[in-house]
């Protein structure tokens, strides 16, 4: 099959192009621990470097981060190369159920401008 021919369901490998996952979690405990973080102060995103923090994006893009480097938790980049490697916030242990995810923040975007 070429990818001219591929249909929707199917890719030019033959596998499947989406694949749905079991949930292995409890959505409602999910959706009270969500809750309670949404109390919480999310920053907004900004990067680091060696020489500390950047301007706060424009955009309104904020950051609850579960895992950051050094579990800073004003940290809310990707982090990088650096000396600090990821370790949990407080955050993490006040969601039970994110710790079984490997998204080391909860982003949120404001609406569109």
């Amino acid at each position: 099959m070429t990818a001219a021919t591929t249909t929707a369901s199917e890719t030019s490998t033959g596998l499947p192009a989406a694949a749905r996952l079991a949930a292995t979690f409890d959505p409602d405990r999910l959706r009270a621990e969500l809750t309670a973080l949404t109390r919480d102060d999310w920053r907004r995103q900004r990067t680091y470097s060696e020489d500390g923090a950047s301007e706060e994006y424009a955009a309104d893009w904020r950051v609850l981060p579960l895992r950051s480097p050094g579990g800073d938790e004003r940290r809310t980049d990707a982090g990088g190369p650096g000396p600090l490697p990821f370790a949990a916030t407080s955050w993490l242990a006040r969601a039970p159920t994110s710790r079984k995810s490997s998204s080391p923040c909860l982003p949120a975007c404001g609406p569109p401008g």
